[in-house]
């Protein structure tokens, strides 16, 4: 997929090749851009989410993929998990 988008510091018009989920190329474009791309976000405090909370005994791998994938649905690249 292919996609024609503007950079978020400069406003420069830019197309963004997605394979497999995943960006494999960025380059300059001459069509016109239909959204803008940046970096995701990092979250500096997760203490869980839907449930799931990183202090319990009963945490889970299965819960913590829970989480990461919630966080990336909410563009969170990355997080740093803490407990309360």
């Amino acid at each position: 997929m292919l996609v024609h988008a503007r950079r978020h510091a400069t406003g420069e018009p830019v197309a963004v090749r997605v394979e497999g989920g995943r960006i494999a190329a960025v380059g300059p474009s001459s069509e016109k851009p239909t959204c803008w791309v940046a970096p995701s976000f990092f979250d500096v405090q997760i203490n869980g989410c839907r449930g799931v909370s990183f202090n319990a005994p009963t945490l889970t791998a299965d819960g913590v993929r829970m989480v990461a994938d919630e966080c990336r649905s909410h563009g969170i690249g990355a997080f740093l998990p803490t407990l309360v």
